[in-house]
């Protein structure tokens, strides 16, 4: 006798479940939930990566410089704000660069993509998007608050297609 046990992809709703939690405008939640992760498998890295980096930049999306759509802090400096048709393309164009200029040149976790991605934080940006990629993979938010990993934003990567 044999047994056929069928596992189902899990990411999109363990994302979802989070922007829900916090209320996030991204809806519909199952919608930005697989986008998300679409996009992570897309640039090769963690699906929790993203939607981490927007819960510390903007509280997921609520406290962004009007008619930006810029979720993720990016690109917004002192020469002015970078600017997005939508959230869609906001993520988009952040994976594609995280992969490019982060990830592949070695940064692998949040203390890591910090140092470049905002350098005069005092570490509190990657404490916070640690809690959340940890809340993330266990659904679980006083887990998120508690537990102390340093995850690598390659753990849950699918490798990216080639081209």
């Amino acid at each position: 006798m044999e047994t056929v046990v069928e596992s189902q992809d899990a990411r999109a709703e363990l994302v979802s479940k989070f922007l829900e939690r916090y209320n996030s405008p991204l809806t519909p939640y199952d919608y930005y939930g697989t986008k998300l992760v679409e996009i992570a498998d897309k640039n090769g890295f963690d699906f929790r990566l993203l939607p981490a980096i927007a819960m510390q930049e903007s509280n997921l999306c609520k406290t962004i410089p009007a008619g930006s759509y810029n979720c993720l802090g990016f690109g917004i400096d002192a020469r002015g704000t970078m600017t997005f048709p939508d959230f869609e393309s906001n993520f988009e164009r952040a994976g594609a660069d995280l992969k490019k200029y982060y990830i592949d040149q070695g940064l692998t976790t949040p203390e890591a993509i910090m140092h470049k991605y905002t350098p005069s934080s005092d570490g509190s940006w990657a404490d916070s998007v640690t809690q959340w990629m940890v809340e993330m993979r266990y659904n679980d938010r006083e887990i998120g608050r508690t537990l102390d990993q340093t995850p690598n934003v390659l753990e849950f990567a699918k490798p990216s297609p080639s081209p």
